[in-house]
């Protein structure tokens, strides 16, 4: 079955789309969309699947990814109105691929390059496992029109990043979701950390509309993290509170889905871990976050303190500090 993520942003393009076409006719009147809520459960997600039998040796992890973005080009008109205005009125960002991807920093990833496709779905994590050690998490999804097959797009982009042949091999999964057919395909090579997961959705509804997502998980070899600029001024407000706790940057992570019931659409964060006790991370923060709330802890958390969109949390183990900010992305 699609991963855990994926199906959850993948069934929320489907509500979405299923809104829409509700009041528009469609090309497929017969068709009677299910619920997302009665989608098929799922099995151990895929981007959880484990490969550490094959664990290569430090020597052998791939450096981290550094090269050009590769376009895929889509043969297809932009999305039908009742599509991005339905997106628009429920809340939800159609972003631009370019835009979001220089914030972020993003190296070595297909994706589909052509007028009327908009990117939807945007998880990326990045923490130090050890010295010289990252491991990356990156998923990202989009919706277009083409009126190829989605057998036939996810064979074009996994030959973008060549994991067709060379040792790579796939699992596939077929699903319908919300009345859409859907294809998820897991690669994973034995001498490689690094697993891709290519997956998508076509409406009965929308002809040739396409709900495509590519994933790439693994650890690589890195000289350490930086931030990127998404997140500069979050950095920046924490740099203070870091300094102050002897905290180093360990990890940072960008979220974007669909609005929740705030309409928030994008979370970061940004964690430190500092070699301290718990109550010192408790008295530096309260000596620097002043005028900001503080929330006492409890068993499920640390304490927290929060300012507008901001909350500072920390973990029950005094080890792990991390500055959340929640909103919308920037256009």
């Amino acid at each position: 079955m699609l991963t855990s993520s994926i199906r959850r942003s993948l069934c929320a393009t489907l509500v979405v789309l299923t809104a829409c076409s509700s009041t528009s006719p469609t090309s497929n009147p017969t068709t009677s969309p299910t619920s997302a809520a009665s989608a098929p459960a799922s099995p151990t997600p895929a981007d959880e699947t484990d490969v550490s039998s094959s664990t290569p040796s430090m020597g052998d992890l791939p450096t981290e990814p550094a090269g050009p973005t590769i376009p895929v080009i889509v043969y297809g008109s932009p999305l039908p109105e009742r599509v991005t205005s339905g997106y628009i009125d429920r809340g939800g960002q159609l972003l631009q691929t370019s835009d979001v991807w220089n914030e972020l920093g993003v190296h070595d990833m297909p994706f589909p390059q052509a007028p009327g496709s908009y990117l939807t779905v945007v998880e990326s994590i990045i923490e130090l496992e050890s010295p010289g050690v990252v491991s990356r998490n990156e998923g990202f999804g989009w919706l277009f029109e083409d009126p190829r097959t989605l057998g036939e797009l996810l064979d074009e982009f996994a030959g973008t990043v060549a994991i067709i042949a060379g040792g790579w091999s796939n699992t596939t999964t077929e699903s319908t979701q919300s009345g859409a057919e859907c294809v998820e395909r897991l690669y994973t090579n034995p001498a490689s950390q690094v697993t891709w997961t290519l997956s998508g959705c076509s409406y009965p509804q929308f002809s040739d509309m396409r709900a495509l997502q590519v994933r790439r998980k693994g650890t690589f070899s890195s000289p350490g993290i930086s931030v990127p600029a998404m997140l500069t001024q979050r950095a920046a407000a924490a740099a203070a509170t870091a300094a102050a706790v002897g905290a180093q940057v360990t990890g940072w992570s960008v979220t974007v889905s669909e609005p929740d019931a705030s309409g928030t659409t994008m979370t970061t964060t940004v964690t430190f871990t500092p070699d301290v006790d718990q109550a010192a991370v408790e008295a530096a923060l309260r000596a620097s976050l002043q005028g900001w709330t503080e929330h006492d802890d409890n068993e499920d958390q640390g304490n927290s303190w929060t300012s507008g969109n901001d909350t500072w949390e920390i973990s029950l183990d005094g080890r792990t500090v991390a500055l959340r900010q929640t909103g919308r992305v920037a256009q």
